[in-house]
């Protein structure tokens, strides 16, 4: 049996900081492609994410409560 590619996935964070530290040590761990997803940390800050979240250019993003209760109540599409 072989096994199946990574799905690939770019997740936003906004700053290099403590705060983010999770996906990184995910990451460096293996946790991620022990699960068969590859990573792609982009850093954005300001409301570019969301826009790129409803754009499809990014996948997840995290630590943003604000722009995402915002696109909720606009009701922009995302994946």
């Amino acid at each position: 049996m072989q096994a199946e590619d990574p799905r690939k996935v770019r997740l936003a964070y906004s700053a290099f900081s403590i705060s983010f530290l999770n996906l990184f040590v995910a990451r460096d761990a293996g946790l991620f492609k022990k699960y068969g997803v590859e990573p792609e940390l982009v850093q954005m800050a300001g409301p570019l994410p969301v826009a790129a979240l409803a754009s499809g250019e990014i996948d997840y993003l995290t630590g943003y409560t604000t722009g995402i209760a915002d696109a909720v109540s606009h009701q922009w599409p995302s994946r």
